[in-house]
């Protein structure tokens, strides 16, 4: 799906990120020809068939960013999460939550 978003503006979308502009200023200057691209976005994804054990230590190993997004997916809110281990937590906690959209 992404190539074929990607692949008329593929000149437009590699100048910005050549000289290191940020993400979302790309975005904007891309919605112009394209307003689909920056909506193009796909869940992290979580493995349910691996032990509560493995499954922690695959989430120890991911970034914040990451959690939050799994958090996102199951449609739950992190209130009072500050530290990774609360993340963490939390993603525990919801194991059984479906990440299917």
């Amino acid at each position: 799906k992404m190539c074929y978003y990607f692949e008329p503006i593929k000149a437009a979308i590699a100048q910005p990120f050549s000289t290191r502009m940020p993400k979302d200023r790309v975005c904007k200057r891309l919605k112009a020809s394209n307003a689909e691209i920056c909506s193009v976005k796909y869940p992290v994804q979580v493995d349910q068939n691996i032990s509560d054990e493995e499954l922690l230590a695959s989430l120890k190993k991911k970034r914040v960013k990451e959690l939050k997004g799994i958090l996102n997916d199951r449609g739950v809110k992190c209130e009072g999460c500050l530290e990774k281990a609360d993340f963490i937590k939390r993603v525990m906690d919801t194991k059984g939550m479906s990440t299917d959209l």
